[in-house]
């Protein structure tokens, strides 16, 4: 960041090739914001856990802010990568932004006696350079184009693929050439079905926009119990839960109302959200053992963030282990 504010440097992007299935981590979110502020995209790999982001967040790819961009890895067949029995590409409906080539890839790579060389390599440390990379490019034809105009022409503009549909965002693979189309997708809730309670709150944001710019206000319909109930509208202005105005996410808070037990149903244009509301609903079951207060609670210690190394380099790293004696 003090490369672009302090030395005047155009810098566009910040590729992560690292993360965990862990919390958040204050100081990295601090040091992210602060690039996002400076206009400056952060751009993650999604993991190699095979798992599904939206069930288990992964950091740092998994920070909801608009300057954040997960990706996924794709083969050449442009199926969601598979690296190994063990290993393959995570997703995310609501929470992996687009896939990118992250399978054989060809990179830089220390030979056996520790000199420069290269190596086909895998990984969602693979992918995330070639969004990074296509943003470079795309600043250096355009340089009259902010990071939003950026981020949104790299996540309107992709090649819609089967296997991304229900398994990113935006549901394409990077294209680095080619004008934006519309995409509304839903970010918040990540759910689908929600239980709640009258006067809960519930936070909603999609994705709204064409080429490489903002839809604005994105009016969902509601019905409850079959019949409608309004409209609520996610705005794109910068206030309440929306983070940055003209960004192309849209934003809204929704408040249970006070009625009897109801069905509500929010028509994304990409699938219902469906909240179930319950005025009397039943009392959780005891916990086994009969204990009460916090006797049946754990405490589970989180590790750090982890290095996203390529798939063969964890494999070369593991040949070269001897055996105890």
């Amino acid at each position: 960041t003090a490369l672009k504010t302090a030395k005047g440097l155009d810098i566009v992007a910040i590729n992560a090739s690292l993360g965990a299935a862990v919390s958040e981590d204050l100081i990295l979110n601090q040091a992210i914001e602060s690039a996002g502020n400076a206009g400056i995209l952060f751009v993650a790999a999604a993991g190699n856990n095979g798992g599904d982001n939206d069930v288990t967040p992964f950091y740092p790819a998994s920070l909801f802010r608009p300057y954040v961009l997960s990706v996924a890895a794709t083969d050449s067949n442009d199926s969601l990568a598979v690296f190994s029995s063990s290993q393959a590409s995570n997703y995310g409906r609501r929470t992996v932004h687009l896939g990118a080539p992250g399978k054989d890839v060809r990179s830089t790579y220390p030979d056996s006696l520790e000199i420069s060389g290269y190596k086909n390599l895998s990984g969602t440390s693979m992918a995330a350079p070639h969004v990074t990379g296509v943003l470079a490019l795309l600043k250096a034809t355009n340089p009259e184009l902010g990071w939003i105009a950026l981020k949104n022409r790299v996540l309107s503009s992709g090649t819609p693929v089967s296997s991304l549909t229900s398994k990113s965002i935006t549901g394409r693979r990077l294209l680095a050439t080619g004008s934006g189309h519309q995409v509304q997708s839903r970010l918040r809730p990540i759910k689908d079905t929600l239980d709640l309670l009258p006067g809960d709150t519930v936070d909603l944001a999609a994705l709204n926009i064409s080429g490489d710019v903002s839809l604005g206000n994105l009016p969902v319909s509601i019905t409850r119990n079959g019949t409608s109930y309004g409209t609520v509208t996610l705005k794109d202005d910068g206030t309440g839960f929306d983070q940055v105005a003209g960004d192309g996410i849209a934003s809204a808070t929704w408040t249970v109302p006070a009625q009897s037990d109801s069905t509500y149903r929010f028509a994304f244009p990409d699938g219902d959200l469906t909240i179930t509301v319950q005025l009397s609903p039943e009392p959780p079951p005891a916990p086994p053992g009969g204990g009460g207060g916090g006797g049946g609670c754990a405490v589970t210690r989180l590790g750090p963030i982890l290095l996203l190394l390529p798939v063969s380099f964890l494999a070369r790293k593991r040949k070269k282990e001897k055996p105890s004696k």
